[in-house]
């Protein structure tokens, strides 16, 4: 969970290079992690794009 949080505050403080390496860490550890980042990728973007 510590990476998710990571991978989150990267994108949060503009930091693209390790927000994908976390995402990277993340998918290629498990099946279960991979939904996991999808998931939170998707959440983060809904509340990127909300007004």
């Amino acid at each position: 969970m510590a990476y998710v949080s990571a991978m989150q505050k990267a994108i949060r403080r503009g930091l693209e290079r390790e927000a994908m390496e976390f995402a990277c860490e993340l998918i290629h550890t498990s099946k279960a992690f991979h939904s996991m980042v999808c998931n939170r990728l998707e959440v983060i973007c809904h509340t990127l794009a909300a007004p």
